[in-house]
């Protein structure tokens, strides 16, 4: 199947992403704030956004070939996230193809932790193959969205698997997310795999979204690492169908990282309400 056609055959979902979410703004604002031009209309910056990723990737493949001449020393795998993170095709593959979003994310920290553990250059440059292709796969998913968005042909209710709403406040949402955790366990020990995964897209992108950016401003690392949990961590072991035992583990420590930033919005709620 070519590229084109598999992409053609996943959109419906992602524009009911997409749709969904530009429904929530700005009253549930993301963590990027609230949406600009590129992302409100995207055909008129499809351009943009190839020219940006062509850096990008050069960027990755300059750092990966580094490492396999020089060795870790020499690179800081800090930067591979910075890449994607300032890359201008992150936001509209984030609100359009969330799978993919997730899947890119894997492929950087494939990158990261293969250097991080010393691991062959050779190795990790197969990495690099992967990612790119990744990439460019998420290039195209933007350019049919914003192709649909652009015939007014992307609307849909919500995200697959998904059946709660955000709730009107962080700490009500961060409660949601717990439970969300939960059911994800409880399919995990279906070994409905496949569902699992979806419900681990659509909490991340319908709840965890909405109350990132209030989160960042008390604590960016616990955002960092929750980031990782969702789009990382818990795909990987849904995807490879893990142990119940590995799974249950990190839900567990994302619900216990959920609880702090259940204190931390808490916490700041009061003192905005103290000062008024």
């Amino acid at each position: 199947m070519t590229l084109s056609r598999s992409l053609t055959r996943m959109l419906p979902t992602s524009l009911a992403v997409a749709a969904a979410i530009i429904a929530l703004q700005p009253s549930n604002a993301n963590a990027h704030g609230a949406l600009g031009e590129d992302v409100k209309n995207m055909q008129a910056h499809v351009g943009e956004y190839e020219t940006d990723l062509r850096k990008t990737i050069s960027k990755y493949e300059t750092l990966v070939n580094t490492y396999a001449e020089k060795g870790g020393k020499a690179v800081d795998t800090g930067d591979l996230l910075k890449f994607w993170e300032d890359a201008k095709m992150h936001y509209p593959v984030e609100l359009n193809f969330v799978q993919h979003y997730a899947k890119i994310w894997q492929g950087i920290y494939a990158i990261k932790e293969g250097i991080d553990a010393g691991k062959p250059g050779k190795e990790v440059q197969a990495s690099m193959t992967s990612l790119r292709e990744t990439l460019w796969q998420g290039l195209g998913a933007v350019k049919l969205a914003a192709h649909q968005q652009a015939n007014n042909q992307a609307a849909a209710p919500k995200a697959a698997g998904d059946k709660h709403d955000a709730a009107a406040d962080p700490v009500a949402t961060l409660a949601i997310i717990k439970d969300k955790l939960d059911r994800i366990m409880a399919k995990s020990a279906e070994r409905d795999f496949e569902e699992a995964k979806k419900m681990v897209h659509a909490t991340y992108l319908n709840l965890f979204e909405g109350v990132e950016g209030g989160l960042i401003e008390q604590d960016a690392k616990l955002v960092a690492d929750l980031e990782k949990d969702f789009n990382v961590t818990l795909p990987k072991l849904i995807e490879g169908e893990a142990a119940l035992a590995e799974i249950k583990k990190t839900t567990e420590a994302m619900k216990a990282k959920i609880a702090k930033a259940s204190e931390l919005m808490a916490k700041a709620a009061k003192e905005k309400k103290d000062a008024f």
